[in-house]
């Protein structure tokens, strides 16, 4: 692409008759070997993906299997106490009026909502962030 691109930008200007000439034959040509390598690197490609999906994703030999052989490896600090009932966070979005699943709902089925006001500049603070 680097060499097509130069040889556009060679072609800019005054030329006489036959410099123009080789160069947009030149060009054709690069361009021409442009699509097969392009067509080439997709074939490769998609053949990498492919051989990709067929690497099994191991879970490491010391890793339970099921939650019944599950174990706590390390408890850092202690567990909060409140003095009142926590609330999980769809309770706490719904009473500050900054989540809304009935509308999401109704517009795009269950299990949908849609942020409101600080809680949308929130989540844009939280995409720019990272």
């Amino acid at each position: 692409r680097s060499t097509r691109n130069d040889n556009s930008s060679a072609m800019k200007g005054k030329l006489d008759a036959g410099t123009r000439q080789q160069l947009i034959a030149k060009g054709q040509q690069l361009k021409q070997q442009l699509e097969a390598v392009e067509a080439n690197l997709l074939q490769v490609e998609n053949a990498l993906q492919v051989e990709g999906q067929r690497i099994p994703n191991l879970t490491h030999p010391d890793v339970p299997i099921g939650e019944d052989q599950a174990t706590v490896l390390a408890t850092v600090g202690s567990q909060r106490a409140f003095d009142f009932e926590p609330k999980d966070h769809v309770a706490v979005g719904e009473a500050l009026g900054i989540i809304d699943f009935e509308t999401a709902a109704e517009v795009s089925g269950s299990k949908f909502y849609y942020l409101k006001g600080a809680a949308t500049l929130l989540e844009l603070a939280l995409v720019n962030w990272a």
